[in-house]
């Protein structure tokens, strides 16, 4: 999302639209959406940047929301909530600041768009991963997250995504971190994997 405006001195041109403090608003609309637990919606506004310094009103500021579900009508509806809270955000700054005669305007840009779905439990793959996992002294579990199994699962394809062993910790902040020990029983469990999703294939 990328809010623009005319910018100006932050003193000299004071009172006209602030794509900034459009953006405030906007983040404290969809910052108050609740989610369901189930099936599991999540939101995050990742990134924002814009303005040239600090005693100017920016001409423009912008944000990168990253949104899922593991359904998808739900999160059209998330969506929808959003651009809602986007255009409800810039307008409450255009009527607050309209004596000045400046308006706002924003542009909405898709940067991703990974499909959702889910795996049965009764499929062969999933049989498989979960186990070849106990066959190496594993606890298996199932959860959801974005992976490149989301697009066979969204054309009706089972699919998971397995670790690749060793363990880790931190993931996506700067303190992440990995240690390979006993990595190789990640590849053990692929090769049992393959063997198990083989045989469980053939009954099916």
């Amino acid at each position: 999302i990328t809010v623009i405006g005319p910018g100006g001195h932050s003193s000299g041109a004071f009172g006209i639209v602030n794509p900034a403090h459009a953006l405030g608003n906007i983040i404290s609309h969809f910052a108050a959406t609740a989610v369901p637990v189930e099936p599991k919606t999540t939101y995050s506004i990742g990134r924002i940047g814009g303005g040239i310094s600090v005693n100017t009103i920016p001409d423009s500021v912008w944000m990168e929301v990253d949104m899922r579900s593991k359904e998808v009508a739900t999160l059209a509806e998330l969506e929808k909530t959003f651009l809602s809270a986007v255009d409800m955000g810039v307008n409450q700054e255009n009527v607050f600041r309209s004596a000045s005669g400046t308006q706002l305007e924003v542009d909405k840009k898709v940067i991703g768009d990974r499909p959702t779905g889910t795996t049965s439990e009764e499929s062969a793959i999933y049989r498989a991963g979960f186990q070849s996992s106990v066959l190496v002294g594993g606890e298996p579990f199932s959860g959801t997250s974005s992976t490149d199994s989301n697009i066979p699962m969204s054309l009706g394809i089972p699919a998971v995504t397995i670790s690749a062993g060793g363990l880790g910790g931190g993931a996506h902040n700067v303190d992440e971190w990995y240690d390979s020990t006993d990595a190789h029983i990640g590849l053990q469990r692929l090769l049992l994997m393959v063997l198990l999703f083989d045989q469980y294939s053939s009954v099916e």
